[in-house]
């Protein structure tokens, strides 16, 4: 996962909850699928706002997603934006630990990876710069043989 953030900001806290009621739906399907929506995951409308009252914008990408805030000014791209983007390398990771297969859209450039020996799954993660991830379905990637498994970093959006 790649979490552009201040380490411990409500923003933060709020893509990662949201983030982890998608991956949570998505393990409900039979097949496995993510939500084309955020309500269709059950979250309403305020429970997907920013701090300053805009809607966080998803979309699916490449079998993954991306949760966007806009930020203080609410527009796209304004230099403000934070985001926070589960890869299909990341779910696929996280299903396996699970005993489930998450089989969709072949990213455009896939990352191979070897999840046997990973940990359990963890529900805390630090990542570069001391950014922590509070989603229920985290692999500690300090024990796996590859950094793909929700690796995350503390980047602002676009850098």
């Amino acid at each position: 996962m790649t979490a552009a953030c201040s380490p411990g900001s409500e923003l933060d806290e709020l893509l990662a909850r949201i983030a982890d009621t998608v991956v949570g739906y998505a393990g409900t399907q039979n097949p496995i699928d993510l939500p084309a929506t955020l309500a269709i995951a059950g979250l309403s409308a305020t429970e997907t706002q920013d701090p300053w009252g805009n809607g966080i914008v998803y979309t699916l990408s490449g079998g993954g997603f991306t949760l966007t805030s806009n930020g203080v000014d609410g527009a796209a791209g304004g230099g403000d934006d934070v985001a926070l983007a589960v890869s299909y390398n990341e779910l696929v990771g996280i299903f396996t630990v699970l005993g489930k297969s998450y089989v969709t859209v072949e990213p455009v450039s896939p990352v191979p990876a070897n999840y046997a020996d990973c940990a359990a799954v963890d529900g805390w993660m630090s990542g570069a710069g001391g950014c922590d991830t509070a989603l229920g379905y985290l692999i500690n990637a300090s024990n796996c043989n590859t950094a793909i498994a929700y690796d995350s970093e503390c980047t602002f959006a676009g850098y």
